[in-house]
């Protein structure tokens, strides 16, 4: 009797663990990628549940979506000079030092904690992809004057890959810092179709 009332008690106390977790987002215009990631195992809940999609993404937090999305294993023997061995993202840097889609500031460093911006995004994301980023010529954003040349290339092929876009006011906003629920987004884009991640010449 003692264990079934345990039982009883344990599955009665998921119940609003369970509400917490798709209240967070429930209602969002990115609850279906949001669901497939999870599904996926590639995004989960903090230790309250909750995915926060409307919060900025690390650069961390970045890292560990984009080796999962596109299933990179493989580490580097190097880190980066600024990731200590201690922190839980260590192994992931790693990794994504090895893919080679992250390489560091002028000083080397991958700065794990700092929030990433859409720019920075496009051009981690078209290294991953192995899209041709020779052209940076206008975008056709309304604020295009204002994207970094380094950047515009990526954001371009991005852009004809389908899988980014502007706002409503046909603005880019490169230097905005990326939400959690746009990566989720595009990576959604990208594991429903898997022909965006064969090389586009």
């Amino acid at each position: 009797m003692k264990r079934i009332i345990a039982v009883l008690i344990c599955a009665f106390l998921l119940i609003p663990s369970c509400a917490v977790y798709a209240a967070d987002y429930s209602g969002h215009w990115a609850e279906e990628a949001i669901n497939l990631l999870i599904s996926e195992d590639i995004i989960s809940g903090n230790s309250n549940g909750s995915i926060n999609p409307e919060g900025y993404i690390t650069r961390a937090e970045f890292v560990k979506i984009t080796n999962r999305v596109f299933e990179y294993t493989s580490e580097s023997d190097e880190q980066f000079p600024d990731v200590s061995s201690e922190k839980w993202y260590a192994k992931e840097f790693k990794i994504a030092k090895k893919a080679g889609y992250i390489t560091g500031d002028n000083y080397g460093n991958a700065n794990p904690e700092k929030q990433i911006t859409r720019a920075e995004v496009c051009v981690a994301w078209a290294r991953s992809l192995k899209l041709n980023t020779s052209n940076k010529e206008y975008t056709g954003f309304k604020d295009d004057s204002n994207i970094a040349e380094w950047a515009k290339g990526s954001i371009n092929a991005m852009k004809s890959l389908g899988v980014i876009s502007g706002y409503t006011d046909n603005t880019f906003k490169s230097s905005n810092l990326m939400k959690r629920c746009e990566i989720f987004s595009v990576s959604s884009k990208l594991l429903k179709d898997p022909t965006l991640m064969q090389p586009v010449s």
